[in-house]
């Protein structure tokens, strides 16, 4: 009787580890589990970030180069409205067209 306590106790205490051991196992599992999907959401974030911020400086280099183009643009119509106002000062008073020099009065 004796021996057969000892060899349930012995097995009961196996079994006990065995079971602990599969849920330290499965508790592992769970967290690796988990640790890839708060590494993919991390990574899915970050790239989403990426593009937000990809496309804001697209939209901002388009912007710039507009505004870079318009002081250019203006000064090229402000110089052909000077041409072609000149050009009708001269046919509406044709003694404005000869040239001015030093020298004259």
């Amino acid at each position: 009787m004796a021996q057969m306590n000892v060899n349930e106790t012995v097995w009961n205490l196996t079994r006990s580890a065995q079971e602990t051991s599969q849920a330290i196992a499965q508790s592992a599992v769970e967290a690796q589990e988990r640790n890839t999907r708060y590494a993919e959401s991390v990574l899915t974030n970050g790239i989403e970030v990426l593009k937000s911020h990809v496309e804001s400086t697209r939209s901002l280099l388009e912007a710039v180069s507009g505004q870079a183009q318009k002081p250019q643009d203006m000064f090229q119509t402000v110089t052909n409205s000077a041409v072609s106002s000149s050009g009708a000062q001269h046919s509406v008073c044709p003694e404005r067209r000869r040239e001015w020099h030093p020298s004259s009065p």
